[in-house]
């Protein structure tokens, strides 16, 4: 290759960015970071591209006299497939030439890495407006928050619960347990090595007194390089259970290993090589193995012969596993269509696979929390039955089937549910976060910050518990506390585009536009969404440029045609245009109709109850705005956003004067000076001397 070619600057591989200096993927899927060697073999054949380039003349640039098989060009080339979202039979980026080598057929663009950044002109970028949708729903755990952060089978489940009970331990039974490193050359276990790696850090979870590390810190990225010994003191862990899965035809090969992480020596090893049908069966060995070499006594009934497998199809098996990696990565609309394509297809081979049912029934919650489509909740409810039927002891399926009791209403029961899975697998920072978001739904914010930090002190490297506590002090105005939060969330996952829309938020919120600018430029670099766009027009709506501000709104709702907030966002830049009344009031009607809509699933959701009561009341409808609004006060919330919208009510009923009281306690909330200003809807009071002295002796307290 060229050292000097114009590609080393970056380029355009169909829908993609190669930026290969820092080798990545960048596109609206989010970013994708590739090993050396992929990086290698791509630029290899995008200096070529159209051309076939020889398997053979591939292996020499790159491995030169060190290739002694071409296992690792095929692995290459498949792990730059599964990334770019191509396959071998239908390519759309790396076509295979039989007997001969590869050919990059997606169309080619250089980037001059010259051309200026853009602007970091705040008023140019996004700021959210702050709008105020709750944030802490039961759509937070399954969407925003824990989305599926920890949806982990447990393909060995304990049908004895005596397990649970306590045994003796030696005195540091501490292990983590890392990703088991692919070997196979066909790119369709890629999932493999993970899977098995979860679900016997999840098997030994189940052992109360051995501390087991989190999924999250032991399978970050920056450990897969590391030796054992800093990954000890890194983890804080005694031992360390790594391994290797070679997957062929219907044989599979899985090395095991167990380390001690103070001096680095092994102390029990052993290779598998059997069927492929026969990988659950291997799990529960390796368990049991290491149970006894950390010289525990076994739990009366924790043998292999008490634990049933959750599914007996290998082919299954590699469905559920791509299902469940397609839900970790970057969240979309296409991203759930596949794995809910991929969980079906396990499905028809294992009609009676529990664990999928549970991924299907999380995902139609998904749906409905994002886009409140009305089939949506049926169909949780039907995936969760079944999964409650095949795996009703799974932490999976009573976490999905406690976020549909959320979802609904039911928090009691939801609460209950979340505890079951607490109680048997401690570790299970997405049940704590689930117990928290269930006390703030229930305005408990004492219990619910409580349950958030046990949380993130269970899982400390949890990416998604700092998200949901920095969202819960966010609604409850206090984004100074928030703001760090988010900060640790973006460390731990720096290709997360909601995480750099909650940080913008908090920013807003905390009075800095221009960091909340920055923050929201990077979710857009990362993945454009409904959300995005809207913090666009947002930002729009409160400098003024209400016509620019309706577009981008339109195009969040092209996104997320079922949001009602977007069309209540709408409608608010619309009434600020003169001749758009009519518009003005279609979004209204459209936004009271699908928060109605949501209304009718769960009748307590504060979140919808105050925006539609201002919808009500921009509509004329004032019977419908004084009981909506009453009933959102009733619920004596510390959220900002509810006397924000009394106010907008207070105004539209011609009652100035609680208006002001009620933006006055807004305030306190944490409803920023900034933005209480900017706000057009806000005009007619904020010249009132007892308001506009309120704002003065804020500004000069923060002074």
């Amino acid at each position: 290759m060229d050292p000097t070619s114009k590609l080393k600057q970056g380029f355009r591989l169909g829908e993609w960015e190669v930026r290969p200096a820092e080798g990545l993927l960048v596109g609206l899927q989010g970013r994708r970071h590739l090993q050396p060697k992929c990086i290698d073999v791509l630029m290899c054949l995008a200096e070529q591209a159209g051309q076939v380039v020889t398997r053979d003349d591939i292996l020499r640039e790159i491995w030169g006299t060190r290739a002694v098989t071409d296992e690792p060009l095929t692995r290459c080339i498949g792990d730059l497939r599964r990334e770019l979202g191509d396959t071998r039979e239908e390519p759309r980026y790396v076509q295979t030439i039989p007997k001969r080598g590869y050919r990059l057929i997606a169309k080619i663009t250089p980037i001059n890495r010259a051309e200026p950044e853009p602007s970091a002109d705040p008023q140019t970028d996004v700021v959210r407006r702050t709008g105020f949708p709750s944030i802490l729903s039961a759509a937070a755990i399954i969407a925003g928050v824990a989305a599926f952060g920890a949806f982990i089978a447990i393909f060995v489940t304990a049908q004895n619960d005596n397990v649970a009970e306590s045994v003796p331990l030696i005195a540091d039974s501490s292990i983590a347990v890392l990703p088991f490193e692919d070997m196979s050359s066909d790119p369709n276990s890629a999932w493999l090595g993970r899977g098995i790696a979860e679900d016997l850090l999840n098997l030994l979870t189940r052992i109360k007194g051995m501390d087991v590390a989190s999924r999250t810190s032991s399978f970050q990225p920056k450990l897969q390089t590391m030796d054992v010994r800093d990954i000890g003191a890194i983890l804080n862990v005694h031992y360390i259970l790594e391994g290797s899965v070679r997957r062929s035809d219907d044989r599979i090969k899985i090395a095991a290993q167990l380390i001690d992480s103070g001096t680095g020596y092994h102390v029990w090893s052993k290779v598998y090589d059997r069927t492929a049908a026969d990988v659950f069966t291997i799990q529960g060995e390796i368990a049991e193995r290491v149970i006894k070499s950390l010289q525990h006594t076994t739990p009366i009934g924790l043998s292999l012969g008490d634990y049933t497998q959750a599914t007996s199809s290998i082919e299954a098996y590699d469905y559920y596993l791509q299902a469940r990696s397609i839900l970790r990565g970057p969240s979309s609309e296409i991203a759930r269509q596949n794995a809910q394509r991929f969980f079906e297809r396990a499905l028809e081979f294992d009609p009676e696979f529990g664990e999928a049912y549970a991924g299907l029934c999380t995902i139609h919650l998904i749906n409905f929390a994002h886009h409140q489509a009305p089939d949506a909740l049926p169909a949780a409810q039907a995936a969760c039955d079944s999964a409650t039927l095949y795996a009703p002891d799974s932490p999976r399926t009573r976490t999905a089937l406690a976020t549909l009791y959320q979802l609904t209403g039911e928090t009691d029961r939801a609460l209950d549910e979340f505890a079951w899975v607490v109680q048997r697998y401690p570790a299970d920072a997405d049940a704590r976060i689930g117990i928290a978001i269930t006390y703030a739904d229930l305005h408990d914010m004492p219990a619910a910050e409580q349950a958030f930090i046990e949380a993130i002190e269970i899982n400390p490297d949890d990416p998604d518990a700092y998200s949901a506590y920095g969202l819960f002090l966010w609604s409850n105005g206090r984004a100074d506390e928030a703001i760090p939060m988010h900060r640790r969330a973006i460390d731990l996952e720096p290709g997360n585009a909601e995480a750099y829309n909650n940080i913008g938020a908090a920013y807003v919120v905390h009075g800095d536009f221009e960091q909340a600018a920055a923050a929201y430029r990077e979710a857009l670099s990362r993945q454009a969404s409904s959300l995005t766009y809207s913090n666009i027009g947002t930002n729009y709506y409160y400098l003024g440029r209400y016509e620019d501000a309706a577009i981008m709104y339109r195009e969040a709702i092209s996104m997320a045609p079922k949001d009602f907030t977007l069309w209540g966002n709408l409608a608010d830049a619309l009434a600020q245009i003169p001749g758009r009344e009519s518009d003005t009031l279609d979004a209204y009607r459209q936004a009271r109709v699908l928060a109605e809509q949501e209304l009718s699933v769960n009748s307590a959701l504060n979140y919808v109850l105050t925006p539609l009561a201002h919808y009500c009341a921009r509509l004329g409808d004032y019977d419908c705005a004084r009981d909506r609004i009453a009933q959102g006060l009733d619920a004596k919330t510390t959220e900002f956003y509810t006397h924000y919208y009394a106010a907008l009510v207070r105004l539209q009923l011609d009652d100035n004067q609680q208006a002001i009281v009620e933006i006055m306690r807004a305030v306190e909330l944490g409803f920023p000076l900034e933005m209480l200003e900017a706000d057009p809807m806000l005009a007619p009071v904020r010249d009132h001397q007892q308001l506009a002295a309120f704002i003065q002796g804020g500004k000069t307290a923060r002074k």
